[in-house]
Protein backbone atom coordinates (compact mmCIF):
# COMPACT_ATOMS: atom_id res chain seq x y z
CA UNK A 1 0.00 0.00 0.00
CA UNK A 2 1.43 3.39 -0.76
CA UNK A 3 2.17 6.05 1.99
CA UNK A 4 0.80 9.30 -0.68
CA UNK A 5 -1.58 11.43 1.74
CA UNK A 6 -0.64 10.04 5.21
CA UNK A 7 0.61 12.38 7.78
CA UNK A 8 4.48 11.29 8.36
CA UNK A 9 4.50 9.62 12.35
CA UNK A 10 6.97 10.06 14.70
CA UNK A 11 8.68 13.00 17.05
CA UNK A 12 6.04 16.11 16.61
CA UNK A 13 4.83 14.77 13.23
CA UNK A 14 1.35 12.93 13.65
CA UNK A 15 0.33 9.92 15.75
CA UNK A 16 2.45 8.33 18.10
CA UNK A 17 3.05 9.09 21.88
CA UNK A 18 5.81 11.72 21.28
CA UNK A 19 3.54 13.81 18.81
CA UNK A 20 0.79 13.26 21.02
CA UNK A 21 2.33 14.28 23.81
CA UNK A 22 3.49 17.68 22.42
CA UNK A 23 0.50 19.09 21.06
CA UNK A 24 2.26 20.95 18.65
CA UNK A 25 1.16 21.00 15.29
CA UNK A 26 4.01 21.11 12.05
CA UNK A 27 4.87 23.90 10.27
CA UNK A 28 5.94 24.40 6.69
CA UNK A 29 9.73 26.03 6.74
CA UNK A 30 10.53 25.09 10.10
CA UNK A 31 9.54 25.97 13.49
CA UNK A 32 6.16 25.44 15.14
CA UNK A 33 3.64 27.25 17.89
CA UNK A 34 1.06 25.98 20.40
CA UNK A 35 -2.35 26.16 18.78
CA UNK A 36 -4.54 28.70 21.17
CA UNK A 37 -7.79 27.38 22.49
CA UNK A 38 -11.06 29.25 20.94
CA UNK A 39 -9.42 30.13 17.51
CA UNK A 40 -7.36 33.03 18.92
CA UNK A 41 -4.02 33.69 16.89
CA UNK A 42 -1.05 32.24 18.60
CA UNK A 43 1.47 34.44 20.31
CA UNK A 44 4.15 35.91 17.87
CA UNK A 45 7.18 34.09 16.92
CA UNK A 46 10.75 35.37 17.69
CA UNK A 47 11.18 36.56 14.32
CA UNK A 48 7.66 38.51 14.02
CA UNK A 49 8.77 40.32 17.06
CA UNK A 50 12.56 41.47 15.80
CA UNK A 51 10.91 42.24 12.17
CA UNK A 52 9.10 44.64 13.78
CA UNK A 53 11.34 45.99 16.36
CA UNK A 54 13.94 46.78 13.47
CA UNK A 55 11.22 48.49 11.47
CA UNK A 56 10.18 50.47 14.32
CA UNK A 57 14.39 51.38 14.69
CA UNK A 58 14.99 51.88 11.40
CA UNK A 59 11.54 54.41 11.04
CA UNK A 60 12.64 56.29 14.24
CA UNK A 61 15.88 56.63 13.41
CA UNK A 62 15.00 58.14 10.08
CA UNK A 63 12.58 60.53 11.99
CA UNK A 64 15.91 61.33 14.21
CA UNK A 65 17.99 62.08 11.38
CA UNK A 66 15.54 64.38 9.65
CA UNK A 67 14.76 66.46 12.31
CA UNK A 68 18.66 67.42 13.47
CA UNK A 69 18.99 68.09 9.72
CA UNK A 70 17.52 71.60 10.01
CA UNK A 71 19.07 72.61 13.08
CA UNK A 72 22.86 72.28 11.97
CA UNK A 73 24.64 75.47 10.35
CA UNK A 74 24.47 75.65 6.76
CA UNK A 75 28.25 75.55 5.35
CA UNK A 76 29.22 78.46 2.79
CA UNK A 77 30.26 77.31 -0.54
CA UNK A 78 33.35 78.47 -1.76
CA UNK A 79 32.83 80.27 -4.78
CA UNK A 80 35.62 79.83 -7.81
CA UNK A 81 37.03 83.07 -7.23
CA UNK A 82 37.49 82.33 -3.59
CA UNK A 83 39.25 79.11 -3.74
CA UNK A 84 39.58 75.71 -2.11
CA UNK A 85 41.32 76.71 1.62
CA UNK A 86 44.13 73.88 1.22
CA UNK A 87 46.60 75.02 4.06
CA UNK A 88 48.28 77.50 6.38
CA UNK A 89 51.04 79.55 4.93
CA UNK A 90 53.23 79.17 8.05
CA UNK A 91 52.68 75.20 7.14
CA UNK A 92 54.33 75.63 3.84
CA UNK A 93 58.45 75.26 4.40
CA UNK A 94 60.74 77.41 2.70
CA UNK A 95 62.68 74.50 1.75
CA UNK A 96 60.40 71.59 0.77
CA UNK A 97 57.26 70.87 -0.31
CA UNK A 98 53.71 70.46 1.31
CA UNK A 99 51.36 67.64 -0.22
CA UNK A 100 47.60 68.85 0.04
CA UNK A 101 45.24 68.10 -2.39
CA UNK A 102 42.10 69.64 -4.65
CA UNK A 103 39.15 68.49 -4.86
CA UNK A 104 40.67 65.16 -4.75
CA UNK A 105 43.76 65.88 -7.02
CA UNK A 106 46.92 65.43 -5.39
CA UNK A 107 48.81 68.87 -4.69
CA UNK A 108 52.11 70.06 -3.75
CA UNK A 109 52.87 73.87 -2.48
CA UNK A 110 56.20 75.15 -2.41
CA UNK A 111 57.07 78.64 -1.66
CA UNK A 112 59.47 80.06 -4.17
CA UNK A 113 61.69 83.67 -3.31
CA UNK A 114 58.67 83.79 -0.52
CA UNK A 115 55.81 83.35 -3.46
CA UNK A 116 53.36 80.28 -2.51
CA UNK A 117 53.13 77.80 -5.76
CA UNK A 118 50.92 74.92 -6.25
CA UNK A 119 51.15 71.99 -9.05
CA UNK A 120 49.41 69.23 -9.66
CA UNK A 121 51.27 65.94 -7.72
CA UNK A 122 50.18 63.38 -10.75
CA UNK A 123 52.77 63.17 -13.53
CA UNK A 124 51.39 63.89 -17.37
CA UNK A 125 53.21 60.82 -18.21
CA UNK A 126 51.14 57.74 -16.72
CA UNK A 127 49.50 59.52 -13.88
CA UNK A 128 51.93 58.08 -10.80
CA UNK A 129 52.08 60.46 -8.02
CA UNK A 130 54.65 62.47 -7.18
CA UNK A 131 57.40 63.38 -4.54
CA UNK A 132 59.65 66.12 -3.93
CA UNK A 133 63.60 65.80 -3.85
CA UNK A 134 64.71 69.01 -1.74
CA UNK A 135 68.47 67.81 -2.17
CA UNK A 136 67.88 68.75 -5.76
CA UNK A 137 65.45 71.02 -5.57
CA UNK A 138 63.09 68.91 -8.41
CA UNK A 139 59.49 66.99 -8.43
CA UNK A 140 60.30 63.24 -9.20
CA UNK A 141 58.19 60.62 -10.90
CA UNK A 142 59.07 57.39 -8.99
CA UNK A 143 57.36 55.37 -12.36
CA UNK A 144 59.85 56.39 -15.30
CA UNK A 145 62.69 58.90 -13.77
CA UNK A 146 60.13 62.21 -15.42
CA UNK A 147 61.22 65.09 -13.38
CA UNK A 148 60.00 68.94 -12.86
CA UNK A 149 60.97 72.06 -11.92
CA UNK A 150 59.13 73.34 -8.50
CA UNK A 151 56.85 75.29 -11.10
CA UNK A 152 55.82 72.42 -13.02
CA UNK A 153 57.85 72.94 -15.79
CA UNK A 154 59.00 68.93 -17.34
CA UNK A 155 63.35 69.06 -17.08
CA UNK A 156 63.98 65.11 -18.34
CA UNK A 157 62.02 62.43 -19.13
CA UNK A 158 58.90 61.07 -20.77
CA UNK A 159 56.35 63.19 -19.25
CA UNK A 160 54.62 64.96 -22.43
CA UNK A 161 53.72 68.03 -20.50
CA UNK A 162 53.98 69.91 -17.76
CA UNK A 163 52.23 69.78 -14.83
CA UNK A 164 49.16 71.67 -13.68
CA UNK A 165 49.55 75.22 -12.36
CA UNK A 166 47.22 76.29 -9.66
CA UNK A 167 46.41 79.91 -9.08
CA UNK A 168 46.82 80.83 -5.48
CA UNK A 169 45.53 83.13 -3.60
CA UNK A 170 46.46 84.34 0.32
CA UNK A 171 44.13 85.90 2.45
CA UNK A 172 44.92 86.10 6.39
CA UNK A 173 47.84 84.07 6.24
CA UNK A 174 45.50 80.91 4.32
CA UNK A 175 46.29 79.55 1.15
CA UNK A 176 43.69 79.68 -1.11
CA UNK A 177 43.92 77.33 -4.24
CA UNK A 178 41.55 78.50 -7.74
CA UNK A 179 40.61 76.02 -10.96
CA UNK A 180 44.07 74.87 -12.39
CA UNK A 181 45.68 76.63 -15.72
CA UNK A 182 46.30 74.41 -19.15
CA UNK A 183 49.29 74.95 -21.10
CA UNK A 184 52.85 75.28 -20.50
Amino acid sequence: MSDIGKPAEGPGRGPGPIGQASGRTPRIGGGSETPIEGGQRPDPTRRRVLTLLGGAAAFLSLGASRAGAGRRPKRKRASRQEGLHVASLEDVPETDALQSSYFGLPLLLFRLEGEVKAVSGMCTHEGCFLGWNADRGVILCPCHGGEFDPTGTVLTGPPPAALLRFPVRIDEGQIYVLDPVYGD
